[in-house]
C-alpha cells in the first residue's frame, strides 16, 4: 500500500486552520515504510489538496521500497474508473523539512512526482 505514514487518494483533504499564524501546528511523519510500494512518508493521489499553511511539516527517516522515500505525487493513485485527468489542485506548506527520506529501488529520495504541483 502507497504511504508508509499518510495515504491520501480519491479528492482527499489535508489541511489546518490557517488562521492562526501567531500559533503554528506541527506535523511529523517519521521512521515509516511503504513496503512493496511509493511513499514512505506521505502518498497522495493528483486530486488530493493539501493546505498546510499554518503547520510546520518535518517528514524524516522514512523508507519507500520503490519512489518517492519522504513524499510521492501521483495521479496513477486515483482510483476513480471514471477519472480522466487529475491535477493536484494545491499544496502549500509553510515549513517544510524534508531529512534522511530513502527510496531504496527508485527515484526522489526525497520527493517524487509524476504530476504538476506547486509546492
Amino acid at each position: 500500500m502507497d504511504g508508509g505514514g499518510i495515504s491520501l487518494i480519491d479528492s482527499s483533504n489535508l489541511h489546518d486552520d490557517g488562521n492562526q499564524p501567531t500559533s503554528r501546528n506541527n506535523l511529523t511523519v517519521r521512521d515509516n515504510m511503504a513496503h512493496s510500494s511509493h511513499g514512505g512518508g506521505i502518498a497522495f493521489s493528483a486530486d488530493s489538496t493539501v493546505n498546510l499553511a499554518a503547520t510546520v511539516v518535518t517528514i524524516s527517516h522514512n523508507i519507500a521500497e520503490h519512489r518517492g522515500g519522504g513524499l510521492f505525487v501521483d495521479a496513477s493513485l486515483h482510483k476513480q474508473s471514471n477519472a480522466t485527468s487529475c491535477g493536484v489542485e494545491k499544496v502549500v506548506f509553510w515549513r517544510f523539512d524534508l531529512v534522511d527520506n530513502t527510496a531504496r529501488n527508485g527515484d526522489g529520495g526525497a520527493i517524487f512526482s509524476a504530476s504538476k504541483i506547486n509546492l
